[in-house]
């Protein structure tokens, strides 16, 4: 709805605006009309939920990253989905999530809990015999262990996966990874400064 500064705003114009990207601007303020164009440049691939932690720009709905759920499959094979996922059109590279504060516990969490009111699936957290490392080698202390976790078995359960607890708490547990749960992929979200492949007749 940007005019001149003599201009009449067009309020008509909100019907074709996006959710959150109609605004009235009638004097030539670039620096805002720049802000919009790049959060607008700023989408999930199809299939993928939009994980935005931002309160103060409802617009960029992908600030921190985009998320698809998948089902049943051993740890091995959760990774390799997810460092090739896309739909049958889009190609995109990530990785299974990483969960390093309750905000993105809790979203992520709200994605599992549509597939499964006990929903478990892995997360990239692994022992490799003395200690708990992410694949995306974060330091962060954040962790969400149950009752009696982590108990690797001697050695036997070096994965981990999250499950709902009591009320709407998530905890983490120790499990074989050869055994199968659900899980999430992460990828950054498509921008100009990351490629979402176009793929026409690709199947994932």
């Amino acid at each position: 709805d940007f005019g001149s500064e003599e201009a009449t705003a067009n309020s008509g114009l909100k019907e074709f605006a996006s959710e959150n990207y109609y605004f009235t601007d009638l004097s030539k303020n670039y620096m805002r009309n720049l802000e919009v164009f790049c959060e607008a440049n700023c989408w999930c691939a199809p299939g993928f939920a939009a994980f935005n932690d931002d309160e103060m720009s409802p617009r960029t709905q992908s600030n921190r990253g985009c998320y698809e759920m998948n089902f049943d499959q051993s740890d091995a094979r959760a990774r390799k989905h997810c460092s090739r996922v896309g739909s049958e059109s889009m190609f995109v590279q990530g990785a299974l999530v990483s969960i390093h504060d309750q905000q993105k516990e809790f979203f992520v969490y709200s994605i599992a809990s549509g597939y499964g009111y006990a929903a478990q699936y892995w997360i990239a957290l692994t022992n490799n015999g003395t200690a708990w490392n992410w694949d995306d080698n974060s330091t962060s202390p954040f962790a969400e262990w149950a009752d009696g976790q982590p108990d690797t078995k001697d050695g036997q359960l070096r994965c981990a996966y999250a499950a709902r607890a009591i009320g709407f708490n998530v905890k983490w547990s120790a499990d074989d990874c050869r055994e199968k749960h659900d899980f999430a992929c992460e990828t950054s979200p498509c921008s100009v400064g990351y490629l979402c492949v176009p793929c026409p007749g690709c199947s994932f």
